[in-house]
């Protein structure tokens, strides 16, 4: 039943997704339409102005055609108004920008043309694909210390001992979207050289993201930042405890805030909160109140049973709608998700599968200056779920998404 209920969840949300790209498309159509509207509607104004003007005018004429005999008439008529012309030209025809419109057209086909693809090929094939893909993953996990030596190896035979390899250059986190930046299962070859050394200090470590492996780190990054400094037990973490609270105003309209924005559950309809920029459209989602840019800090959540949702961190600047502004398909945000009996952390698109028991209660460490956020189950002996080592670019705030009703989380109040 659950599982049914996760299916029906996805395919929901990916059936908004879609209404929401028609909803888009639509407008932007319709904006052409009502400017070509106005456009029309100026020139009739104008057009029965004219015509007034000549009626005018002609009257006038009739009225002195009956006094044709008289000096009266004669005089008058070097009275008549002159008309121009020009005031009867006809008006500009209504302009519609047509490219914008064959733009649309264009993202619409490209957008049916991705899904049919992707539809086209059977059910089986494409779980068979998923599972291909998911054994490689696990086998590169498993065996990180033979892709180390296979990357120094490389390394050294195209490299000269001057040279920075390629694949060892530190990724520009300037812009959070840069493709270049590896994934958070991959680690780039650690710089060689005396100049190498020197960018590897300047930006902490040979890559801005990093899997939370040991063994898989290289060895001026272990320099810089050592897993076993991460804190183990619930009393280390609750040195750093942070007060979080649930912003309302991004609260998507699905979502009922309470107990002074500590609880969080999905409703069955939508809520009458008003429009705001930072509100949560598509996904069911909010960011919490607070925000941090420096130290450590750590805060617990508790999922009270439920098994679809999402707690993590995001940028302000994560999309407000769309496929990318749920929490871990873009650069932009990091998570650890449950959906049903999953778990798994998400970021820039790209899932890892934790093979371990649904947390109750999670616990998120985020070290800020040294650029970890760590994911915990909270029990007496206290399990580190996962880490991400990242090289933040600016403030990050909680985040939170639910799966569908029924789906309820709270923030532990210390």
């Amino acid at each position: 039943m659950k599982q049914k209920l996760s299916l029906s969840s996805e395919f929901n949300e990916m059936k908004t997704l879609i209404e929401e790209e028609e909803k888009i498309a639509a407008k932007l159509i319709e904006e052409e339409e009502n400017k070509a509207a106005s456009q029309v509607a100026d020139a009739l104004d104008q057009i029965n102005t004219q015509l007034d003007k000549l009626k005018e005018y002609k009257e006038q004429l009739d009225s002195l055609l009956s006094h044709t005999g008289s000096m009266h008439f004669w005089k008058s008529i070097g009275e008549l108004p002159a008309i121009s012309l020009k005031a009867c030209t006809p008006p500009n025809p209504a302009e519609v920008n047509v490219r914008k419109v064959e733009l649309v057209q264009k993202v619409v086909s490209a957008l049916k043309q991705v899904l049919v693809r992707e539809l086209k090929a059977p059910m089986q094939q494409r779980i068979n694909q998923v599972d291909r893909a998911e054994k490689t993953k696990l086998k590169a996990l498993a065996n990180p210390d033979q892709r180390m030596d296979t990357n120094k190896t490389k390394a050294k035979a195209s490299n000269s001992p001057d040279q920075v390899p390629s694949a060892g250059q530190p990724n520009k986190e300037s812009s959070p979207s840069d493709p270049l930046e590896p994934p958070p299962f991959q680690t780039a070859n650690p710089p060689e050289g005396k100049q190498a050394r020197k960018k590897t200090t300047k930006t902490k470590a040979s890559n801005s993201q990093k899997h939370g492996s040991g063994a898989e780190q290289s060895e001026e990054y272990k320099k810089l930042f050592n897993v076993a400094t991460l804190p183990m037990t619930r009393c280390e973490l609750l040195q750093y405890k942070s007060k979080i609270t649930f912003d309302h105003r991004t609260a998507h309209k699905k979502l009922l805030v309470r107990n002074e924005y500590t609880h969080l559950s999905v409703a069955d309809q939508l809520q009458p909160y008003p429009d705001h920029p930072g509100r949560f459209v598509n996904c069911v989602q909010v960011l919490g109140l607070q925000s941090f840019s420096s130290g450590c800090h750590y805060w617990e959540v508790n999922n009270e049973g439920s098994n679809f949702w999402a707690i993590g961190l995001a940028y302000v600047s994560l999309d407000r709608q769309g496929s990318r502004s749920r929490l871990g398909r873009s650069p932009l945000s990091w998570c650890l998700e449950s959906f049903g009996q999953k778990l798994s952390v998400w970021h820039r698109g790209q899932e890892a599968i934790l093979h371990v028991s649904q947390p109750r209660i999670i616990g998120v460490h985020l070290n800020y200056n040294q650029g970890i956020v760590a994911f915990y189950s909270v029990t007496d002996s206290m399990m580190r779920l996962f880490y991400y080592e990242v090289e933040f670019q600016g403030r990050v705030f909680p985040a939170f998404w639910l799966g569908n009703i029924g789906t309820t989380l709270s923030l532990v109040q210390f």
